[in-house]
């Protein structure tokens, strides 16, 4: 969901920092929760 991402700091940190693998599992977080 989003409140892990956000307490990783990702959401405040760019986003390119962000791996491919990780990203994916935030939206399908996002997708899940939505």
């Amino acid at each position: 969901g989003l409140v892990p991402v956000r307490d990783s700091k990702v959401v405040d940190g760019p986003i390119v920092t962000v791996g491919a693998a990780q990203f994916s599992a935030f939206l399908e977080g996002v997708v899940k929760s939505a």
